[in-house]
């Protein structure tokens, strides 16, 4: 929907990272049935909607062993996107993620706690806030497709063909490796971020609540254009 400068969020993300030079490194990945939504673009096409968990298997099977690849959600809006970029550390080959300083905390939402630079323990949408030095997590991963195998047998699998893509669990990359990781890093995110993955959120990112214009959406399917 092109809610935002006449642009849909997906191309907001795309607009963002294209501005501070990665556009000859952007490629989208998206299930086969939104293709109309990403025509112009490069696209991965994942031949389902499995979780985040498949498509990143799915889009590392198209990249070079040690390709460093940053997964990044198309539903968000940056507070500072100057201060995000100018602290973007790209360069070292290992699992990381990227989260924002708790400084608010809010139980609708997933941590991690760290030490270091290391991340210790997930934290997903919890009541009391935890003990210790906490960050929201933003959703952004970077990796490259052998540190997928190293880390997990389901990796290794879908990489040498021994399973196809819909026997891959429907889970979040998250819950698929990195919960699983004693080799996890983070990046602090360098600025606030909103999530916008929901309808709910939406709205109250834009301050009013449209009548008779949507409708929530339960089940395991898309919403797309009639």
């Amino acid at each position: 929907m092109p809610l935002f400068e006449g642009k849909s969020l997906f191309q907001l993300t795309w607009k963002r990272f294209c501005e501070y030079g990665y556009r000859e490194n952007l490629i989208c990945i998206t299930p086969e049935e939104q293709k109309e939504f990403v025509q112009g673009f490069p696209a991965i096409l994942e031949p389902g909607m499995r979780n985040t968990g498949p498509a990143a298997l799915f889009a590392a099977k198209h990249f070079e062993i040690n390709d460093r690849c940053l997964l990044v959600p198309c539903d968000q809006m940056l507070g500072d996107e100057t201060a995000f970029f100018s602290q973007l550390d790209l360069e070292k080959p290992r699992l990381t993620i990227f989260g924002q300083e708790c400084k608010e905390f809010d139980s609708s939402f997933g941590y991690f706690l760290t030490e270091g630079e290391r991340v210790t323990q997930f934290v997903e949408k919890p009541q009391v806030r935890p003990e210790g030095d906490l960050y929201r997590n933003s959703g952004l991963f970077l990796f490259t497709p052998k540190l997928l195998a190293e880390e997990s047998q389901l990796a290794r699998d879908f990489f040498a063909g021994n399973m196809s893509y819909e026997q891959l669990p429907k889970l979040s990359i998250d819950q698929m490796i990195l919960e699983r990781s004693h080799q996890l890093y983070f990046q602090p995110l360098g600025t606030s971020f909103v999530d916008l993955g929901t309808l709910d959120r939406l709205h109250g990112f834009l301050g009013k609540e449209p009548v008779d214009s949507h409708c929530r959406n339960e089940q395991e399917c898309a919403i797309g254009k009639a």
